[in-house]
């Protein structure tokens, strides 16, 4: 990856139970990333990759005080998807958003957040 890819990913890990790869990205390379089957994401060679999860790829960004896009009252936004588990792409994860929460909740510093 290059330095100009770098610095649009602020996180890489894994939730806490091994299944989801969490990336959070800047709003403007989330922005960027199409549909499952645009050239930006890979879906077979997601399928394929060694990385260390089980089930899928959670990717979010921070939403800006603001209200980037004119979302006013979201904290973040997210997609998700499970190439391992054969899901190209699935608007509506609720598993992900337990991971989310916490994520964004810790971040911010607040015990609530909405995505």
């Amino acid at each position: 990856v290059d330095d100009a890819a770098n610095a649009d990913i602020l996180y890489v890990g894994l939730d806490n139970v091994g299944e989801d790869l969490l990336v959070e990205l800047t709003p403007d390379a989330f922005d960027r990333v199409g549909p499952a089957e645009s050239s930006l994401l890979d879906i077979a060679a997601l399928k394929t990759s060694d990385a260390k999860y089980s089930r899928g790829i959670i990717l979010c960004c921070r939403v800006s005080k603001d209200g980037k896009g004119g979302v006013r009252g979201i904290d973040f936004l997210s997609r998700f998807f499970g190439p391992k588990a054969g899901i190209d792409e699935d608007p509506v994860t609720g598993s992900a958003h337990c991971t989310l929460g916490p994520y964004f909740g810790a971040k911010i510093g607040r015990s609530r957040v909405v995505g």
